[in-house]
């Protein structure tokens, strides 16, 4: 057994105070490592660049000769040495859903940021002791041998249980098919948890339901609710941890959905990805980037159940579910990424640039995580139609997990097109050709697949605005700043991302871009580009790809078309 020791002495340094314990040693030199990502973000991290005052010692606390070999990992001595204790401390200073942070109130972890592992004593059982205030509270999802000693079946295990301790927690529960439930809640928000209860049992019993048993025997939700706006959440084995703000904002509707949605999704990654997993993953390999096509499954097919699971278990009205979907296609169709790779592609290149945050980039790749929904429903919708509803996209999720998920099998791209092909009784090859593998445009399948349930794709042509002139603008400390620009458009001649919008017409921009172009169709715009003043003059688009796409209910459907509504929605009619 691998034992772990976190405490800290001053809370305001930010400083985790970390001993690890490792026992019968056989070597003559030990590589110890700390993870380059974490699974959940396929990018690579640099949690080392934490690591303070590293060093190791014997059980007679003399100290081995230890060296750094590679940014995340350091060699010990241990010639005739039987049983190492490794010290460090590691800056925990970041609050989100996938780092590590400390205060005088809170001690959040991620263990996979700050614990390192033996070179091959990775399935070995290991034990985390807290140095916690005796007030505090534990949550987390490992089981406990004390009230601050937890315990992993292996470093898997331990790194897939982040934790949260403080003497604020809330915590409660709630059971569904004999699996317990909690949530835990960390912030300034009082919510009716009457409400969020009956909410969680609701579409938690939904997702047993479609996949007939809950992978673990308990399973926590781990909320952080932060005072600013906020919205991330990250999978775990039995758990989930998702921060969300602003706090005061909390028992706003959309606030209050965005937090559903969220846990919804998560939930569904308990089968999805953290059992049902590609083969790649299997298992994790900590120590360098894993690349996969198939994350457009592991995320995009999530986002889609996520909502979905919402809405045919009567949490979210259907048209509210219907608002979401319209979100989703306005983001996918202002992402011109989408001309320029494939599903598959933006998969393996998530290490690459899948989580860009500058909003101020060319975009390269569609988002697997709305793109992968869209195609998720369009999928779901092809296999009904073949089947005339005896099958759907439910029943190939339900094979996956008993095929790959129930049996720790990792699952291939040509996995998941055959377990579809033999639900849909017919090949998909086409469709896996044209918006998996290839760039082909959804607007068709959308339009042609959402008639036969009763829908309608309604593309609207914007007529005001900065749309009008094919670009796009955030604002960024004050300033107007072109943030995105259709290729090919009559912008793209003239503009360059981060170009500084000052005037337009010789009138001062004053967080009123909007208004000042109106319905106008040539314009000058006076900018700042890299600090030079530089006048354009801008004439609208007569096309553009810079429309807004929505689907609504066609009220003169027929009425097979209304049956194939009521049979994807589960009688829950639009």
């Amino acid at each position: 057994m691998i034992h772990y020791r976190i405490s800290y002495s001053n809370p305001q340094s930010r400083f985790l105070e970390i001993e690890c314990q490792i026992i019968n040693l056989q070597t003559s030199a030990l590589n110890l490592h700390l993870p380059a990502w974490r699974p959940g973000r396929y990018e690579l991290q640099n949690y080392a660049k934490n690591i303070f005052d590293f060093s190791v010692f014997d059980n007679h606390q003399n100290a081995l000769p230890c060296r750094k070999i590679n940014r995340n990992t350091w060699q010990v001595q241990t010639q005739n040495v039987s049983e190492v204790i490794v010290k460090y401390r590691y800056y925990a200073f970041q609050l989100d859903a996938g780092g590590s942070y400390l205060d005088d109130t809170l001690v959040y972890i991620n263990p996979i940021n700050c614990l390192m592992y033996a070179e091959n004593r990775l399935d070995e059982p290991c034990g985390l002791e807290l140095a916690v205030p005796e007030n505090y509270q534990i949550a987390c999802g490992l089981s406990k041998k004390s009230k601050n000693i937890l315990w992993a079946e292996n470093y898997h295990h331990l790194v897939d249980s982040p934790l949260i301790a403080s003497s604020s927690l809330e915590h409660k529960t709630y059971e569904v098919a004999q699996t317990l439930f909690h949530v835990w809640l960390q912030g300034d928000w009082q919510p009716d948890w009457e409400v969020v209860l009956k909410d969680f049992e609701k579409f938690t019993a939904w997702q047993i339901q479609l996949f007939g048993e809950f992978p673990e025997k308990e399973y926590h939700f781990l909320f952080l609710i932060l005072p600013y706006r906020f919205y991330h959440g990250v999978e775990h084995r039995n758990s989930t941890l998702i921060c969300l703000g602003s706090a005061e904002k909390m028992n706003d509707e959309e606030s209050y959905d965005s937090f559903l949605g969220i846990a919804s999704h998560e939930l569904f990654h308990s089968w999805n990805v953290c059992k049902i997993r590609p083969i790649e993953m299997m298992p994790y390999n900590y120590h360098t980037e894993t690349y996969f096509e198939t994350g457009w499954i592991a995320e995009g097919i999530t986002t889609y159940y996520g909502d979905v699971a919402l809405q045919r278990s009567g949490v979210w009205e259907s048209d509210y579910f219907l608002a979401e979907i319209n979100k989703t296609l306005k983001s996918h169709f202002e992402n011109f990424g989408r001309l320029q790779a494939s599903l598959a592609q933006a998969s393996f290149d998530l290490w690459v640039d899948g989580y860009t945050k500058d909003e101020i980039y060319p975009q390269r790749n569609p988002s697997i995580y709305r793109k992968g929904a869209l195609v998720a429903m369009l999928l779901d919708w092809t296999i009904r139609l073949h089947t005339r509803n005896k099958a759907s996209l439910d029943n190939v999720m339900q094979a996956m997990w008993q095929q790959f998920g129930k049996t720790a099998k990792g699952y291939t791209m040509q996995d998941f097109q055959k377990t579809a092909e033999q639900i849909a009784q017919c090949s998909l090859q086409s469709f896996f050709d044209r918006y998996i593998f290839g760039k082909e445009s959804l607007d068709k399948p959308l339009q042609e697949l959402s008639e036969h349930f009763a829908l309608n794709l309604i593309v609207q042509h914007y007529n005001f605005g900065s749309e009008v002139f094919g670009f796009k603008t955030i604002q960024k400390n004050g300033a107007t700043l072109v943030s995105l620009i259709e290729p090919n458009s009559n912008a793209s001649a003239v503009l360059s991302l981060a170009d500084e919008i000052i005037a337009v017409d010789d009138r001062k921009v004053e967080n009123n871009l909007s208004e000042l172009l109106g319905n106008k169709q040539t314009v000058i715009l006076t900018i700042f580009r890299q600090k030079r003043l530089l006048h354009v003059v801008l004439q609208a688009n007569r096309e553009s790809y810079l429309q807004n796409y929505l689907l609504q209910v066609n009220p003169s459907a027929s009425s097979e078309q209304k049956a194939n509504l009521v049979a994807w929605l589960e009688g829950k009619i639009l």
